[in-house]
């Protein structure tokens, strides 16, 4: 099987290509630079400032879309690319694909920030997602839901899987995330600020995304639109009351209310991922307790 992964180097690219490469299959990369992990052709793409030719992509079986902007505040990325490579550059590759009468799989990934800052306290089914009007709190939140909606409604010949995914974690990810920013400032001795840590997020572990896609493929999932449910639906708090316990350290509530976040207004964030692992007779199972020591 020959898959093409469009992003290189990112958190959730890099485990995916390291994953099929080392499940035999050939590997075609796209980005700004070569990927980390073993490959067989890399070609050097810059979707921000250049036009894509999906030639390039029409031989392979499976073509990953991993390339986005927005998730890490802290890089303060502009609009114009959040939107660009969220929303614009998707679209394009896939009417050129309908176009150019791919017939392999396509996959892309939505959010469930797109959920929004709902008042609601259950985990979201896929259409919950698509129809959300609860406020957005940015502009990622906004690019995420406008890809994910054109997904719903746009007409192709070719499969289309459109996974959305809770919070993914797992060594190798931005040190500036909160478990390994957390990990990090205990190990230093340092003292790390929180939010208030209210707000209940769903976790599942990067590896199980590669996991998931394999599965799909083997039960030959019709295209459609399925969340990717997590292991661990948890609060802030609770999270960083793991890693302390883990760590062997006591907590104290002092560190919490001392950080501000954008998506604190979010204070439920989950998804109902029966659907897909129905389909695909599989329930991701790695947890957070289970995973801390990876990051130590």
């Amino acid at each position: 099987m020959t898959i093409s992964i469009l992003g290189t180097n990112g958190f959730l690219s890099t485990a995916i290509g390291y994953y099929f490469q080392q499940q035999g299959y050939i590997i075609n990369c796209f980005g700004l630079e070569p990927p980390t992990h073993s490959y067989d052709s890399f070609y050097a793409i810059d979707l921000v400032n250049q036009n894509f030719d999906v030639s390039f992509l029409l031989d392979s079986d499976l073509i990953i879309y991993a390339i986005g902007a927005g998730i890490q505040s802290n890089l303060r990325e502009k609009e114009d690319i959040i939107y660009k490579l969220n929303v614009f550059s998707p679209v394009s590759l896939c009417l050129q694909l309908r176009d150019k009468n791919y017939n392999g799989v396509f996959v892309s990934f939505g959010s469930y920030f797109e959920m929004g800052e709902t008042m609601q306290r259950y985990p979201f089914a896929e259409e919950d997602v698509i129809n959300s009007s609860a406020p957005a709190p940015n502009d990622y939140t906004v690019s995420k839901r406008m890809f994910s909606k054109f997904v719903s409604s746009y007409r192709h010949d070719f499969t289309h899987w459109h996974f959305i995914l809770p919070t993914i974690y797992g060594q190798g990810e931005n040190p500036n995330r909160l478990i390994p920013y957390t990990i990090n400032a205990l190990k230093n001795g340092l003292v790390p600020n929180f939010t208030s840590g209210e707000q209940i997020r769903q976790y599942i572990h990067v590896k199980e995304i590669s996991v998931i896609i394999q599965k799909s493929v083997q039960m030959r999932l019709h295209g459609g639109i399925y969340n990717v449910g997590g292991v661990d639906t948890v609060s802030v708090h609770q999270l960083i009351e793991i890693i302390y316990n883990k760590l062997d350290q006591q907590m104290s509530e002092s560190v919490f209310n001392q950080s501000e976040r954008v998506d604190t207004a979010m204070q439920y964030l989950a998804l109902d991922g029966s659907k897909l692992y129905n389909l695909i007779n599989y329930n991701p199972i790695i947890s957070i307790k289970e995973s801390i020591s990876d990051y130590i």
